[in-house]
């Protein structure tokens, strides 16, 4: 086997494993919409069961999530608040992205999670509430 035909062997392996772990996509194929019924993983949730939607997290692909979480339940979504690693952000409508350090905590990382709590502390029992956690979500919420 010649080292170009390696290369590329490498190469469409090493694509194919980005494509797998794509946020966005890691989103949509577990959880979708039709109408006001959500179904994740199979299980429906109507929409019009819950009075508030909200989205919260942490890790680096966060910002993908919640944008992606925010396209699916449009104007159901009530709010929300994530911490990501700095230059992991992106604007959102509806979703606070905090920007912290990350592996080391800093005080963005507190104030983005005491949001968070404050959104947790708020939640009642006819709302829904989504956690979206990825690579590093523990280090960007001490």
């Amino acid at each position: 086997m010649s080292t170009v035909t390696l290369r590329n062997d490498v190469r469409c392996i090493y694509d194919a494993a980005l494509r797998a772990v794509d946020p966005a996509k890691a989103i949509r194929r577990h959880v979708e919409r039709n109408e006001n019924i959500l179904n994740i993983d199979g299980i429906p949730y109507n929409l019009d069961h819950y009075e508030r939607c909200f989205v919260v997290g942490a890790g680096k692909a966060g910002a993908v999530m919640a944008s992606t979480m925010e396209s699916l339940l449009g104007d159901r979504l009530t709010g929300g608040a994530i911490n990501v690693k700095y230059g992991h952000t992106m604007p959102l409508q509806k979703v606070d992205v905090i920007e912290a350090a990350h592996p080391i905590p800093d005080m963005a990382g507190v104030k983005g999670t005491e949001k968070i709590v404050k959104i947790l502390e708020n939640v009642g029992e006819h709302d829904l509430v989504f956690c979206l956690l990825s690579g590093g979500g523990l280090r960007l919420c001490l």
